[in-house]
């Protein structure tokens, strides 16, 4: 009985570990909260520190991200990679050392390089930082243009998760 019941245990911390919910934060700031001026371009486009946990056992990479589409001109894309190794859990704030292998796309202004808040003066806007766990890792070159990615991620999503933050100046 006492062996029947350790493997039922078992059973169950292992179905509420696959279970754990995939997430994405920082420590700069909170969901839902202002990302801070250091983040932003008033202060040199920092990029901020992200980590995430509990990502699908099976990823072989994460794609991110960043988006705003508080804006009369539709989604404003600021900044994205892909092709982030499988173990990676983190990113660092400003960012100079991507993990090897990891790709950055070209965001709204044609730029491979991250591009912080920077709505209108007195507008609040919403920043979506999106994190793509893929089931392979994407058969594309640097600077690729997000309608390339997204195609190329099309039927590859394991899971996603989002970290919004909001800016005004």
């Amino acid at each position: 009985m006492r062996i029947l019941m350790g493997i039922i245990l078992g059973l169950f911390l292992a179905t509420a570990a696959n279970a754990a919910t995939f997430t994405l934060k920082s420590t700069g700031f909170s969901e839902g909260k202002t990302i801070p001026d250091v983040n932003s371009c008033e202060k040199g486009d920092v990029s901020p520190e992200l980590h995430w946990e509990n990502a699908p056992s099976n990823t072989k990479s994460f794609t991110l991200i960043m988006s705003s589409t508080d804006t009369p001109v539709g989604v404003i894309y600021g900044w994205i990679l892909y092709n982030i190794p499988s173990d990676t859990i983190s990113l660092s704030e400003d960012v100079r050392r991507l993990p090897s292998g990891t790709l950055v796309g070209k965001n709204s202004l044609n730029e491979m390089e991250y591009r912080g808040p920077c709505p209108p003066d007195g507008d609040l806007h919403r920043y979506i930082f999106t994190l793509y766990a893929l089931d392979t890792t994407l058969d594309l070159s640097a600077g690729a243009d997000i309608d390339e990615i997204l195609n190329e991620m099309n039927g590859h999503i394991l899971k996603q998760t989002t970290l919004i933050g909001t800016f005004s100046h």
